[in-house]
């Protein structure tokens, strides 16, 4: 596995310091041994910083800072969404999670990386490689939903709308929420860490009327099926009462 690991990042540092912009992944891909239980994927880091060629062997290593992600309100509602479906223990043994992007330059947002840059098959194929061929995780978690899918040319569905979505690359199920460095209620916290704990263990399929009955043995009674979250968001107006927000 670490052979493998160390061929795509030598890939990876070619193509990347060429264009001379900061660049790192997130944990540490030498203490990766076997397939990893789940790929986290954002879009790309959130900071920036001073361009310094990096060799194979330090881009493994990943973000300097990855030992204090618990101060990061992301990793923190990441936890906490993972807490309700008591699956917890994915992210507690760095041996067995990757937390990745599908793009490595550092940028404040994920907004100001360049069309050139975002537009580069070469760069996105990298990301899919790492996922289909090298580590080939038992499942992918997206944080921005349909960003990645988009990005990584993956099929999918809403299986709640707005709230979960779920593809598959190469066999591999991919599902995505909304990013976690957004607002959460602790309502839609629990319900999506509750539907992905059936999902994750086999407990239920992909499908919205399974994620429906899922949903109401935890309590979820008033349920309405849309296409999109703009549709959601329609209904939810309608369905408010006087000086509720909805969100």
């Amino acid at each position: 596995m670490q052979e493998k690991i160390t061929d795509w990042a030598n890939k990876v540092v070619n193509i990347y310091n060429s264009y001379e912009i900061s660049f790192y992944t997130q944990s540490d891909l030498t203490k990766i041994t076997q397939s990893p239980e789940i790929l986290i994927l954002g879009i790309n880091p959130g900071s920036e910083g001073a361009y310094n060629k990096i060799d194979a062997e330090t881009f493994m290593r990943g973000n300097t800072y990855f030992s204090e992600r618990d101060k990061w309100h992301l990793w923190r509602q990441l936890k906490k969404i993972l807490a309700f479906g008591n699956l917890s223990y994915l992210i507690e043994d760095e041996t067995r999670f990757v937390f990745t992007n599908v793009y490595h330059f550092g940028t404040l947002k994920a907004v100001h990386l360049s069309s050139e840059l975002k537009n580069n098959e070469n760069i996105v194929n990298l990301t899919i490689n790492l996922i289909k061929d090298v580590l080939k995780p038992k499942r992918v978690l997206c944080l921005g939903k349909q960003d990645c899918f988009d990005k990584l040319h993956i099929e999918c569905q809403d299986l709640i709308a707005g709230e979960l979505t779920y593809g598959k690359l190469n066999e591999i199920p991919v599902y995505g929420i909304p990013h976690t460095s957004s607002f959460y209620t602790n309502e839609e916290s629990e319900m999506i860490g509750k539907v992905l704990s059936a999902l994750f263990t086999g407990k239920i399929e992909p499908d919205k009327e399974k994620i429906a009955e899922c949903a109401r043995k935890h309590g979820f009674e008033n349920i309405i099926f849309v296409e999109t979250m703009e549709e959601a968001v329609k209904v939810c107006a309608e369905k408010a009462n006087p000086g509720e927000a909805v969100l």
